[in-house]
């Protein structure tokens, strides 16, 4: 594992994180949720989990680096896909509630960006064999929006009730 990028990827969100503190900006939230993902895949590589670790970090790098160009692109008002125009642009508009920024910005990033991240780490017959490392790839991505969902239902009651019926 390259620990510059891992540092630089912390420090990227660190300070989106402060910059959405310092403005009230929601976009903080979906960071929040990231660098809590980002700790989780550097720890279950760090304790050997993946098959593939190469593999898993050089897609990490590939996922991480369409997110910072997606808050780039929109920061400076450059073209941006339209899954992440709709996330961010729901951020301004002071509608949406904690979790659904979180869902909006993970329905960009997950549904949108990671199978772009794959499908540029691997040709189509690679795909197979990488699978095992894929499942473990979101199920850290999936165990750390749980955490946050729970945390949440905490103190949001209908959360609360969402998560019991979605974990049922």
């Amino acid at each position: 594992m390259n620990g510059q990028h891992w540092y630089d990827d912390f420090k990227f969100l660190e300070d989106l994180i402060t910059q959405s503190q310092q403005t009230d900006d929601p976009k903080g939230y979906f960071a929040t949720l990231y660098y809590l993902s980002l700790i989780g895949l550097q720890q279950a590589l760090e304790n050997d989990i993946f098959t593939h670790p190469q593999w898993v970090d050089k897609l990490h790098q590939t996922f991480f680096q369409r997110y910072v160009n997606a808050v780039n692109q929109f920061n400076q008002d450059q073209p941006i896909s339209k899954v992440w125009k709709i996330a961010f642009k729901a951020s301004q508009s002071g509608w949406p509630t904690v979790d659904q920024h979180l869902m909006l910005g993970m329905n960009a990033h997950i549904n949108y960006d990671l199978g772009i991240a794959v499908a540029d780490s691997l040709t189509r017959e690679q795909l197979p064999l990488f699978k095992r490392d894929f499942v473990f790839f979101n199920q850290v991505l999936l165990s750390t929006s749980k955490h946050v969902r729970h945390s949440l239902g905490q103190i949001a009651p209908p959360l609360r009730l969402f998560n019991q019926i979605w974990d049922e």
